[in-house]
């Protein structure tokens, strides 16, 4: 409520402001899961960033995403299991927030699917797992069991309808 970061995916991390070498080290969450049952770790996050910053490699012809902040990434390093250092080209205060914009998703259901099955199936570390989408109609989810935060989500399910028409 008052603006501040609070822990989530990471519990804690470290700012080098310094302009000669800029970077965020994120210390991971233990025992987070993603919705398909594998474990969300550094390197799972490392190859959400190689597909932000260079999604080519997986899916020809794909642009890379975020622009506005993978741009600044010089390098990624994964420390240990749960830590990851993210060097950038330059300083900008803006990024740590901007971390709470990028979604992470399973390596695993991607590479096992492909990513036709994946623009459809969510496969996340969320509070709710898919149950169901039909593109401009709707999506359902159920309360995710394994969901790291315990008694949340307060919800069993939900499920969002889309107005694809205009009134």
């Amino acid at each position: 409520l008052d603006g501040s970061m609070g822990p989530g995916m990471a519990v804690s991390w470290d700012v080098v402001n310094d302009p000669a070498n800029p970077s965020i080290t994120f210390r991971l969450r233990k025992g987070v899961k993603f919705h398909d049952g594998t474990e969300m770790n550094a390197q799972a996050i490392k190859w959400n960033m190689d597909m932000f910053a260079n999604p080519g490699k997986l899916v020809p012809g794909s642009a890379p995403m975020f622009t506005s902040t993978t741009g600044y990434w010089k390098s990624y390093d994964v420390l240990d299991d749960y830590t990851i250092r993210v060097n950038y080209t330059e300083w900008r205060n803006t990024f740590l927030r901007s971390w709470e914009n990028y979604f992470m998703v399973s390596p695993g259901a991607f590479t096992q699917n492909g990513i036709a099955w994946s623009r459809d199936h969510m496969v996340g570390t969320g509070p709710f797992k898919q149950t169901n989408y039909q593109r401009d109609v709707s999506v359902s989810a159920i309360k995710f069991d394994g969901y790291y935060e315990a008694g949340k989500p307060y919800l069993d399910g939900l499920k969002i309808n889309y107005i694809s028409d205009e009134l």
